[in-house]
């Protein structure tokens, strides 16, 4: 009975640190801050060519491209693929397709899994896209789950390029060791 209780108590901390988490990083990764800190960031790496695309934002020609996958659009993540020695292997099991929701806006990204919400910050530059380290809720859920999202956040933080046809967004590495494959799902 008292390890019940345990059990129990252990899982509402669980819950109310990420609730706290989730409300400290809605208020500091509004885009407005998570730009000051990718420019201090970027600055600090030294990498002049990164802050002359961050800094760019205002141009309509570069701005162009990000307009084709953020605004008010969610994507629906169809396939996360492992896709070294030239075989498309899928990570997620028939049970959890369609688990990831995806969500880009002015710079700032979120996705929803079965489980747990991600959120941090990008940066698109014609067909190249990076995303700075992500934050995450950390709810406890079934194992295999948590191993398929902590392979989608992986995946995640190594895209770097992407690429948009018609109604569907495919993200992959610089040596297409995976895809990741979403559809257009719906206007917010």
């Amino acid at each position: 009975m008292e390890n019940k209780n345990s059990k129990k108590i252990i899982r509402l901390v669980l819950i109310l640190v990420s609730i706290i988490l989730v409300g400290f990083l809605i208020v500091t990764l509004t885009p407005e801050n998570m730009k000051n800190k990718v420019t201090k960031t970027i600055k600090k790496g030294g990498s002049e060519i990164m802050e002359k695309t961050h800094n760019k934002k205002d141009n309509k020609e570069d701005n162009e491209k990000e307009t084709n996958i953020s605004g008010k659009y969610m994507w629906l993540g169809t396939d996360l693929l492992d896709t070294k020695g030239g075989v498309e292997k899928p990570i997620l099991n028939d049970q959890n397709q369609n688990m990831y929701i995806a969500h880009f806006e002015n710079g700032s990204f979120s996705s929803s899994t079965m489980c747990n919400t991600l959120m941090g910050s990008y940066i698109l530059k014609d067909s190249e896209l990076t995303f700075s380290p992500l934050a995450s809720t950390m709810m406890a859920c079934e194992d295999d789950v948590m191993n398929q999202e902590m392979k989608y956040s992986e995946y995640l933080q190594k895209v770097s390029k992407f690429e948009k046809v018609d109604n569907y967004l495919y993200l992959s590495d610089k040596e297409n060791t995976f895809k990741m494959n979403f559809k257009f799902m719906s206007k917010e």
